[in-house]
């Protein structure tokens, strides 16, 4: 009788060991999928240098000369119209190793080196 009840106690403790072990797992599986999207919102403002809106990809230079590469989905809010050579303030995500646009601010009238259009247009004359 001791030893059947030893036996019985000992396959309990080992299944309940299996089941936590399993569970562990799990939960180690889903910290590595989430942890491929950063819950930290950024934000990146520089020139559009290339927009690709079937790829929803656009490249953009910071005043330092840095390029990034920023990715938009459906549900990225913009603001104007996305034009290359124009200035824009991104705030993103890290989704991986991309950055995904939450939104997307396009500076109407914003060239290159900040100037405005009618600035330019002034120089010119």
């Amino acid at each position: 009788m001791k030893k059947l009840l030893t036996l019985a106690l000992s396959t309990v403790l080992c299944t309940a060991a299996v089941v936590a072990a399993q569970d562990s797992m799990k939960k180690d599986d889903m910290k590595k999928d989430s942890g491929m999207k950063s819950e930290k919102t950024m934000m990146a403002t520089g020139t559009v240098t290339k927009i690709d809106k079937d790829g929803k990809m656009m490249m953009m230079k910071d005043k330092a000369g840095k390029e990034m590469t920023m990715y938009w989905d459906d549900t990225t809010k913009v603001k104007g119209e996305m034009m290359e050579g124009h200035m824009a303030t991104v705030h993103y995500m890290m989704n991986g190793d991309k950055m995904m646009a939450h939104s997307v601010s396009m500076h109407a009238g914003m060239k290159h080196d900040g100037m405005k259009k009618s600035d330019m247009k002034e120089e010119k004359k």
